[in-house]
């Protein structure tokens, strides 16, 4: 299956990837192992995770989490500040409920 990284893009900073796309891409080949922030607040790379492994992002605003207890960065956010942990987990909760609700009410499309 190989490995697989996320990246969330500022799309409010777009302009800058068409100024310099052969850094823009340089710097996200550089950092699809260990993730890292591309310019700043342009883009933000995921460390890689194997595609056999299962991994829930939750998007509030300008960031994304991954909500995993053995990923460093949520291990370092539910220290730092707890409360935000609980606003993701709750909005996790609730979009969990929005989607067995809908399972419940509409047939899934079969293919």
């Amino acid at each position: 299956m190989g490995f697989k990284t996320v990246v969330l893009i500022n799309n409010n900073r777009m302009h800058s990837i068409s100024q310099g796309p052969e850094r823009f891409v340089s710097e996200l080949v550089e950092l699809t192992v260990n993730g890292g922030n591309i310019g700043g607040d342009l883009a933000k790379v995921y460390p890689s995770i194997h595609g056999d492994h299962n991994a829930i992002y939750v998007h509030i605003g300008g960031t994304m989490t991954e909500m995993d207890i053995h990923s460093s960065e949520f291990e370092r956010l539910a220290r730092e500040n707890p409360e935000y942990v609980e606003r993701l987990a709750d909005c996790m909760k609730d979009k969990l409920k929005q989607v067995r609700d809908y399972l419940k009410t509409n047939k899934p499309l079969k293919k």
